[in-house]
């Protein structure tokens, strides 16, 4: 995986967990768990062991921990306000809470919606869809 216009990429991603649409099959109870999560990149490794519920509104619990490089770390965590020049950061992290929202984000996801293209008269919409017939699925 890369991201455009950067050498960032991940080289190698392991993951083994479970996806649950949940007893309602909707997105307030679908739960995505990755039971063991390795990430290994150019920046560094990281090992999570993290659930994230309730995709309406994500809540994160979990753990995070690992090593990585402080320039990688500056972009991700505050692009704006701290630049780092060289080093290595060791990471130890629990997470437990919702995910802030990003304004940036929020404003992309509402333009996705004004420029989708309409359905057809008479063509199934996805949130007319029956629900799957089986509850979970396990990532391998």
């Amino acid at each position: 995986m890369r991201w455009p216009g950067t050498t960032r990429q991940i080289r190698r991603w392991d993951a083994r967990g479970v996806f649950d649409n949940g007893p309602e099959h909707t997105s307030q109870s679908t739960s995505l768990t990755l039971e063991q999560c390795r990430l290994y990149s150019t920046a560094g490794e990281l090992l999570a062991n993290i659930k994230v519920a309730n995709f309406t509104r994500p809540v994160l619990t979990g753990h995070v921990q690992g090593r990585t490089e402080l320039q990688t770390l500056a972009t991700v965590v505050v692009p704006d306000l701290w630049h780092a020049r060289s080093g290595q950061a060791a990471l130890n992290i629990d997470l437990n809470g919702p995910l802030p929202e990003i304004p940036e984000r929020a404003a992309r996801r509402a333009s996705y919606r004004s420029t989708l293209p309409r359905w057809p008269c008479g063509a199934p919409s996805l949130s007319k869809m029956p629900p799957l017939p089986y509850p979970a699925a396990r990532l391998t």
